[in-house]
């Protein structure tokens, strides 16, 4: 069993039951966070509840897609050529 994207729609992947994914649509514009159902005696993993932080603050705080952007340019840079 899958969640989120129909493997029906056009160029479409699916994601699988047990995994999160942030998801952008309309041609980059819009964000979808996907995560699985968690019962409550069932442990989020760390990285979902992360993933889950970063879509939430990405749509609620509009500076927070400049951070990012700027933290990866420098990273990039301060990365090139270490392959």
């Amino acid at each position: 069993m899958s969640v989120g994207i129909s493997a029906e729609e056009p160029d479409s992947t699916v994601l699988p039951a047990t995994e999160a994914a942030l998801v952008t649509f309309d041609g980059g514009t819009g964000l979808q966070f996907l995560m699985p159902v968690f019962g409550e005696d069932e442990q989020v993993p760390q990285l979902m509840v992360a993933l889950a932080a970063c879509g939430i603050r990405l749509l609620e705080d509009p500076e927070f897609l400049g951070e990012l952007l700027r933290w990866l340019e420098f990273h990039q840079l301060e990365t090139a050529g270490t392959a």
